[in-house]
């Protein structure tokens, strides 16, 4: 049967998601860099009190305590949302960005996160489910695959699922066996020869021998 596709995975904008990361990352980065700097300047952070932030740093730099720990490492905290937003946001786009999946009528193929390429024929699936982040779960014998961020996943788990039962409810092939007829006993042939015979088809000379070659005389 000629393979024909049914279905494609649809993927969600990567390249959104990932800028989303970035823009959180960056405001939770801002966030504690303004509430550092308005708790050593002591008033609300405006652009005059902002550029003595700097003095304000160097004199509190001889308290103790939680306030001096936070003082003294709050701006390596912010620059360090910064970076992991930055980072985070990049290998989340290069993970997810090659995803594919296609449904055809004989199998489940694509590209998995990292770059994986499978390739299922239906009688390797065992069952189909949903996952996180838009997940398609697409069971075998040696575990789940699944493809992330798939904006209609329920269509490929509705399609899956139908190919499923389909499959289960299809009769098996029934093989033809062949079964050789038993041999016939030398007492079977020559009775049939002589009903020959008694029949007139055969001569008595022909049926005598006949008799003699099955007899071995």
């Amino acid at each position: 049967m000629h393979e024909k596709t049914i279905t494609k995975g649809e993927k969600y904008s990567i390249k959104k998601i990932r800028n989303i990361i970035w823009i959180v990352g960056g405001l939770i980065g801002t966030l504690i860099l303004l509430l550092i700097v308005r708790m050593v300047v002591g008033e609300t952070v405006t652009y005059a009190n902002w550029l003595s932030a700097s003095d304000s740093l160097k004199e509190a730099w001889g308290s103790y305590g939680v306030e001096y720990f936070l003082r003294t490492y709050g701006f390596a905290s912010a620059i360090g949302g910064f970076l992991f937003a930055f980072i985070v946001g990049a290998i989340f786009y290069n993970v997810s960005s090659k995803i594919e999946l296609t449904v055809t009528n004989k199998r489940v193929y694509g590209i998995t996160a990292f770059g994986k390429r499978v390739d299922l024929p239906l009688d390797m699936i065992s069952a189909i489910g949903t996952s996180w982040f838009k997940g398609v779960a697409v069971t075998t014998a040696s575990g789940a695959i699944k493809f992330r961020f798939i904006k209609n996943r329920d269509e490929i788990h509705r399609e899956i699922s139908k190919l499923l039962v389909e499959r289960q409810n299809k009769p098996a092939p029934v093989a033809a066996i062949k079964q050789d007829a038993p041999p016939q006993s030398n007492a079977e042939e020559i009775k049939k020869f002589k009903e020959l015979l008694d029949s007139g088809i055969i001569t008595q000379e022909e049926f005598d021998a006949k008799k003699k070659q099955l007899l071995g005389l």
